[in-house]
């Protein structure tokens, strides 16, 4: 039995895959007609199955349409975030590198205000800090000169005292210096937002500039770029908005592939339904194209095979149910010699207790003769 089991299995497996090639001859046949617009299906007949085919096709087409695009935008934004971020870097790496050259554009400038008078007022914000600091700068130079110039003429006491006062000045000017590179810097980054250099036209302020100057152009270049970037990933973003895709396209996309596959299910059943016609409606397919001609014959070949496999499967199945059945009977007359010996077992111990019933009313009707009357007893 276990071998026309696993026959069986083997035939049905060939019957489904059977099955599935004639599922794809019916579709190919069919999609072959409807797109040549063959004669043997532009039927009456035939036009609910064309007309809902064609709005199928449109549909589909549609949803191709919308994954692509979606796909596109998305691989797209992903390619404007990493541009933006390469931009950003790139601006940030250039701001870095221009930091050095604002302390030496704020020096050159600083010299270039002290030395022009009419500059005082104009640019008195920039150069303020530095002013201070260079007057505080010069007061404690005054002082050490006035204490070098004293020194020698006083007493020794006094000269000590003297002493003492100078390495303290000495410690402040080195202090007040070691602050102009910070302030430098300072003033360069505030004088380049200005038109401090373009109104000098300085020519060594202008070629300590350059670096920065340089750097500002790539950097507007970048900024520019990014800006339209920006706008680009906007635009985008409003396009997935009304695609309905703008939170989580991804799932849009799966959904969309979903209702595609569907559709295209749905008109592969239609295309399969133009074959069921040409074959139920025993159309002369000589008249058809070669291709659809030879789905044709392989669907009745594959059909025949199926039939042949289910009469042998049909077989196979009777000859299992034959054997159940026969073990059936089997154990029906085990069980019928069981209740038979039990009968025959019931009908002697029957034909005793009659015998002995017997015996026990001839031995009353003895016992009650010699008892005689009940009333004399």
């Amino acid at each position: 039995m276990s071998s026309y089991k696993n026959t069986i299995h083997e035939l049905e497996h060939a019957n489904a895959e059977d099955r599935r090639k004639i599922g794809e001859r019916r579709v190919a046949c069919g999609q072959l007609l409807y797109e040549q617009s063959h004669a043997a299906v532009l039927v009456e007949a035939t036009a609910p199955v064309r007309e809902e085919l064609e709005g199928l096709g449109e549909r589909i087409e549609s949803t191709e349409g919308r994954i692509a695009r979606i796909e596109e935008i998305t691989a797209r934004n992903g390619e404007i975030k990493d541009e933006i971020a390469r931009a950003r870097r790139e601006v940030s790496r250039l701001e870095n590198e221009v930091v050095p050259v604002f302390e030496q554009i704020g020096e050159r400038s600083f010299e270039l205000y002290r030395n022009n008078d009419y500059l005082e007022n104009e640019y008195a914000d920039e150069f303020r800090d530095l002013v201070r600091q260079q007057s505080e700068l010069d007061e404690i130079e005054r002082e050490i000169e006035e204490q070098n110039a004293s020194g020698e003429e006083l007493p020794f006491l006094k000269r000590l005292v003297s002493g003492g006062r100078a390495a303290l000045l000495r410690k402040r000017r080195s202090s007040k210096l070691e602050a102009f590179p910070k302030l430098y810097r300072k003033a360069g980054a505030a004088l380049c937002e200005t038109d401090f250099l373009s109104a000098m036209n300085d020519t060594q302020l202008n070629q300590i500039a350059e670096p920065y100057l340089a750097a500002r152009r790539r950097i507007e270049q970048l900024e520019n770029t990014i800006a339209e970037l920006d706008g680009e990933r906007e635009r985008l973003r409003a396009e997935l908005h009304e695609m309905d895709a703008e939170r989580r396209p991804a799932r849009v996309i799966g959904e969309l592939k979903e209702r595609k596959s569907e559709l295209e299910a749905r008109r592969d059943e239609c295309f399969g339904r133009l074959t069921d016609y040409l074959i139920d409606s025993a159309s002369d397919v000589s008249q058809l194209p070669e291709e659809a001609r030879d789905a044709l014959e392989e669907i009745g070949r594959l059909e025949a095979e199926q039939e042949n496999r289910q009469q042998h499967i049909n077989r196979l199945e009777a000859a299992i149910e034959a054997e159940q059945v026969a073990s059936e009977i089997e154990r029906l007359e085990k069980r019928a010699g069981t209740l038979r010996e039990r009968l025959k077992e019931t009908q002697s111990e029957l034909e005793n207790t009659d015998t002995a019933i017997a015996e026990a009313k001839q031995r009353r009707d003895q016992l009650l003769a010699l008892r005689g009357s009940e009333d004399d007893l």
